[in-house]
């Protein structure tokens, strides 16, 4: 995390400085204008210089309006901004490195999971990252200029005061742990509540079809309740240590009344900076309260980032295995004694085969059996040791669920290639969905059929010598089912080799070899 704070420092080195400094002017000015009530009081009012009066109201409207100004710009536009920035920035930094990983990594874990990641980890880290250094000096250096003004007003009042500064601090130091143990656990249930929400509105079909609204609702509202619970217990406890603290502040107040009118009386404080002490005095609580909050918020961010080290750590470049080639004229795929397990349970077993160019390969076995794990060791998705020879670069794949992306027909099928006329209208009579060509759709406005076609289109169009079909005339009509046997027919004659699972007996005939598992 500090290098992270380092290198975002580094990055945003002059927003930083700028916040510092803009924090260091609007506290200024702020305490500027309230000064001027001294000057009102013991020049004006005490002197009897009233022709002065006018000139000192229109100094008080300037500095008034440019505090108002100053404080606009500098909390709601230049905070706001950067922070804002650097949450996306981390957002995208999370995002790319999810891409990253290798897919079985990314299975441990639902889609809620991610999503609670990227969505309020990555605001809460860069808030944090964003804050960081301003929040440090800019609060320090406010403590030491409102202190020194304090100070310059009244020493004697400045000391009594600061004696009733270490039992504020000690309610802070008290609080504290209960609230970053209520806020931690908060978080937790959040994340809990989340994902659960995310798993059932996945199955949100299911719900409908099997009219079992009221046992999911159970079941997100058991987590819902124990996130409400949290919530509530982490509030109550902000709440009791605001009250506490407001109550000792308040304190203060009456401590310097009393001692300042004493000190008034005896003719050692005027009036007017007995007033002007008294309005900036409360902000000597100021900085204290924003790094309490800032350290009470670092110690539940810091969970929050270990647990997104993962995502935060990664390195920029693809993780590749040693054992994948990226050729995509490769002649050769092949495994030899290849083991794969999932939770200890082995799927497959001492497996060796080689799968040539040219070629027509069926897989089939029972259910279970392993086919779909097969294919994906073929693409190099679930990975094995050095017993594998396999292409990744272009490889042709379709798999049982179509797996379309939010953008348009085109993209799904050549994503950012570029295509010529001829091949484009060739592979686009397999899907007859030119209509849509071109034009951003909902998945939901396409059939299961549909959208196996354009999954079968973008596998067939691979430039790779090899292409893997995972059940692929599901959903597909005997037209369709008929076109997609040409096209593989054509596919091998022209030196391709094609390798699908598949229970359907006319993709079995067409097929050179048949595997069983």
């Amino acid at each position: 995390m500090k290098q992270l704070l380092t290198q975002h420092f580094g990055k945003y080195k002059l927003p930083q400085i700028s916040m510092i400094l803009g924090s260091i002017f609007v506290v200024g000015v702020d305490l500027y204008y309230k000064n001027m009530v001294k000057v009102l009081i013991d020049d004006i009012l005490i002197n009897k210089k009233f022709d002065q009066f006018y000139w000192w109201a229109f100094t008080a409207l300037i500095i008034l309006t440019l505090n108002y100004l100053s404080t606009y710009l500098y909390y709601y536009v230049l905070i706001k901004r950067y922070t804002l920035k650097a949450v996306f920035d981390i957002r995208k930094i999370m995002i790319k490195n999810l891409l990253q990983k290798k897919y079985l990594d990314f299975t441990i874990h639902d889609k809620g999971y991610y999503l609670s990641k990227i969505t309020e980890d990555a605001e809460r880290i860069g808030e944090y990252i964003n804050v960081y250094w301003y929040v440090m000096f800019s609060n320090t250096i406010r403590f030491i200029i409102t202190i020194s003004m304090l100070f310059w007003l009244s020493i004697k009042l400045t000391l009594v005061l600061l004696m009733i500064m270490p039992v504020y601090y000690l309610v802070i130091r008290l609080s504290r742990s209960k609230i970053e143990n209520s806020t931690l656990k908060e978080r937790t249930s959040g994340d809990i509540f989340l994902s659960t929400l995310s798993q059932v509105l996945d199955c949100f079909k299911v719900v409908k079809v099997y009219r079992k609204e009221s046992f999911f609702f159970n079941k997100v509202k058991l987590d819902s309740d124990q996130w409400e619970k949290a919530n509530i217990t982490s509030f109550l406890y902000v709440q009791m240590y605001s009250m506490i603290g407001n109550y000792i502040s308040s304190i203060a107040p009456l401590v310097v009344l009393g001692y300042g009118t004493m000190l008034i009386i005896n003719g050692d404080l005027s009036i007017g900076k007995m007033m002007a002490f008294y309005l900036i005095m409360s902000d000597l609580y100021i900085p204290i309260d924003e790094l309490f909050r800032f350290f009470t918020n670092k110690n539940s961010v810091i969970p929050v980032f270990k647990r997104n080290t993962e995502l935060l750590a990664l390195s920029n470049d693809i993780d590749e295995d040693d054992n994948i080639v990226k050729d995509q004229k490769v002649e050769v795929l092949e495994l030899n004694n290849v083991d794969f397990s999932f939770d200890n349970h082995k799927i497959i077993s001492n497996f060796s085969k080689k799968f040539v160019c040219g070629k027509i390969y069926c897989i089939t076995g029972a259910n279970g059996s392993g086919k779909s794990t097969l294919i994906n060791i073929l693409t190099g998705i679930y990975h094995v040791d050095k017993k594998a020879y396999l292409p990744i670069a272009n490889l042709g794949h379709a798999d049982q669920s179509a797996g379309l992306f939010p953008a348009s027909i085109d993209e799904n099928i050549w994503f950012d290639e570029n295509h010529n006329k001829n091949k484009y209208d060739d592979y686009m009579n397999i899907v007859e969905l030119k209509q849509k060509t071109g034009n951003h759709y909902s998945k939901d406005n396409l059939s299961g059929g549909e959208k196996q076609r354009i999954s079968l289109t973008r596998a067939l169009n691979s430039k790779s010598s090899f292409i893997l079909l995972d059940e692929p005339t599901n959903h597909l009509d005997t037209y369709y089912v008929d076109v997609l046997k040409q096209k593989i027919k054509q596919l091998t004659a022209e030196g391709k080799s094609i390798i699908c699972v598949s229970h359907d007996l006319e993709m079995i005939k067409l097929a050179h070899e048949v595997v069983s598992l």
